[in-house]
């Protein structure tokens, strides 16, 4: 028994659905369903029976199955010539739903040939809504080479998908060099499980290709074989189909070659490309959110890291002399987009606050400045609150009133209380002072000797 969701379409027509995980299937499988519907009055009745089909998806390595997908050849990094002897590509691939709550199929195995394709059991190009999301680890090496890796994290796999050709190339030991990579987020946070495209450089083609595609663990960290010192590289860091990190143009140096000191260190605030943070927890990839002074509006744009549809919200309040209040809002159903948030034009205090919650949870929390010089309206308040208070005090004579309202309008110019200037041509403050000088001089002149 599954639970359904109403949907009053008007009219006196309902709509019901309900979404479902449907387990995967040895063999091709016809389940027979219907819906019970209870009435508020209490009636109860059954729909007629319906029928749904479930096909069995598997993968082989071609050796019974047709429907290619991949094909894997291993080649000489430095020549590109097809490795001939001694070969070693061992696979490990799974099929997830497209909100990856359900295993699909999956597949393990290995050639000692320089090539390994693998295929599907059905030919995907005649269903129309067949979505897979692929994850795979490829472990390539030879003789006098180096074994390294090749990922694929989150491809989809459509009815419109072609066959993909991926070329596993492999570095000889004798040119290699093992570097130690760290990467870092622009919050300085360890990135796991992030992609590193290893981009190298072939000058005579003009072109950079991907010769090695390892993943970082935990600690943000990976292996690289490189040609030391005479080699340009181009690193591309990818989390959740996002790049989070772009490095052109890097040679690899080893601080000690001889002790093995070789590290490469990489920060994601020092990317030439746009910084999408993330946040594991929640599933979401993310720029923002950003502020434009002109149009006075918030962009948060957002992609999750699983394909999945979440609620993603966002919130704006200001904080003034009165607290917390509500300035604007968005929200939207999606597994990707774009909130906007544009600022009434009555709303000038310093500061905004904008939180961005996703399923209702608070994902991460900003502050906005709109203006850095005043307080806005609040800011003339609380101005003339304590200019009043401070002419009190010095109301002793009309000379110490005179002084405090200079000093008094000097401080409120100083802490951002109101908008002025203490100098320079057509400067309030200049003139107050000038008027204030010569109203004490005028005082001090008419008093008796």
């Amino acid at each position: 028994n599954y639970i359904g969701t109403l949907n009053d379409l008007g009219g006196g027509d309902y709509a019901i659905s309900s979404d479902l995980g449907i387990p995967r299937v040895g063999l091709d499988t016809t389940n027979t369903f219907y819906w019970v519907l209870l009435f508020e009055n209490g009636f109860l009745t059954n729909t007629t029976f319906h029928n749904q089909a479930v096909l069995n998806i598997s993968v082989d390595d071609c050796s019974a199955y047709t429907n290619v997908i991949y094909n894997f050849t291993l080649v000489d990094e430095e020549s590109q010539e097809t490795v001939s002897t001694n070969n070693s590509i061992k696979i490990l691939l799974n099929a997830y739903s497209i909100d990856r709550s359900t295993l699909i199929a999956n597949y393990s195995g290995s050639s000692n040939d320089s090539s390994m394709s693998l295929c599907l059991n059905r030919n995907l190009s005649t269903s129309t809504s067949t979505h897979l999301l692929i994850d795979s680890t490829v472990k390539y090496s030879s003789q006098d080479y180096e074994t390294e890796y090749y990922n694929i994290d989150g491809y989809g796999l459509t009815n419109e998908s072609t066959t993909q050709n991926i070329i596993l190339y492999d570095l000889l030991t004798a040119d290699s060099t093992e570097f130690q990579l760290t990467f870092t987020g622009s919050d300085f946070l360890a990135v796991e499980n992030a992609l590193i495209f290893v981009k190298r450089q072939y000058v005579d083609e003009n072109v950079f290709k991907t010769v090695e595609l390892p993943k970082t663990d935990s600690n943000g960290q990976t292996i690289l074989h490189l040609v030391r010192n005479d080699v340009v590289y181009n690193v591309e860091v990818m989390k959740g189909g996002i790049v989070i990190g772009n490095f052109e143009n890097i040679i690899a140096f080893c601080d000690d070659v001889v002790v093995g000191d070789c590290k490469i260190v990489l920060n994601a605030a020092e990317s030439g490309d746009a910084i999408f943070n993330y946040n594991d927890d929640l599933g979401i990839t993310y720029t923002g959110p950003t502020y434009d002074n002109t149009t006075r509006v918030i962009t948060f744009n957002f992609l999750t890291t699983d394909g999945s549809s979440k609620v993603v919200s966002m919130n704006v309040t200001r904080n003034d002399i009165f607290g917390n209040r509500f300035v604007c809002s968005a929200s939207v159903i999606s597994s990707g987009g774009t909130l906007t948030c544009t600022v009434p034009a009555h709303i000038d205090d310093s500061t905004i606050i904008t939180k961005i919650f996703v399923n209702g949870v608070e994902a991460l929390k900003d502050y906005i400045i709109i203006s850095e010089f005043n307080y806005g309206k609040a800011g003339y308040f609380i101005f003339f609150v304590y200019m009043l208070a401070f002419i009190l005090m010095f109301s002793k004579s009309k000379t110490t009133m005179l002084i405090g309202i200079v000093v008094g309008f000097i401080v409120g110019i100083s802490l951002g209380l109101i908008s002025g200037k203490l100098i320079g041509i057509g400067a309030s403050g200049v003139w107050l002072i000038i008027i204030i000088i010569l109203m004490i001089w005028k005082l001090n002149k008419e008093r008796p000797d």
